[in-house]
């Protein structure tokens, strides 16, 4: 089961990379849906849009 605290992800400056994992399956798991844009994925993230296309671009090799 994928646990995520979305709090944790929009009010943390620096993302552990023990919870990274769950934060970029979370994000493509939405990009799948295509209820959202890479540009909203990242404002849901406070990320920016090249971050979340790298993080995409890096889930969808595996």
């Amino acid at each position: 089961m994928l646990y995520v605290d979305i709090m944790f992800y929009q009010q943390s400056r620096k993302i552990p990379k023990s919870v990274n994992a769950n934060r970029d399956l979370l994000a493509y798991l939405i990009w799948k849906t295509g209820i959202m844009t890479n540009e909203k994925i990242g404002e849901f993230f406070d990320l920016s849009y090249s971050s979340i296309s790298h993080m995409l671009n890096l889930c969808d090799q595996d």
